[in-house]
């Protein structure tokens, strides 16, 4: 039996029943603390900027600027108190 394109680029079945189904995983993602900071720019965006904040939640990328823009605004917040 001929290998499929799945199977020539590494990856493996796991049968289940009658079926074969394909062994896939996600990658691990790191873990951040977005804070209080980074929850009051997600509910902003969410509510304010709704497309950027679909565009951002399908393109990962606010796992990545919520925790950056929460430290910048609490180092704002500490130099203002």
């Amino acid at each position: 039996m001929a290998q499929t394109l799945f199977e020539q680029n590494g990856g493996t079945y796991i049968q289940q029943g009658d079926y074969l189904l394909p062994d896939v995983k996600l990658l691990e993602q790191p873990k951040f603390e977005i804070g209080v900071w980074g929850n009051r720019r997600r509910q902003y965006l969410k509510h304010h900027h709704r497309i950027n904040f679909y565009n951002m939640l399908h393109s990962v990328s606010c796992i990545h600027t919520l925790p950056i823009s929460s430290q910048k605004a609490q180092k704002m917040f500490l130099r203002l108190i």
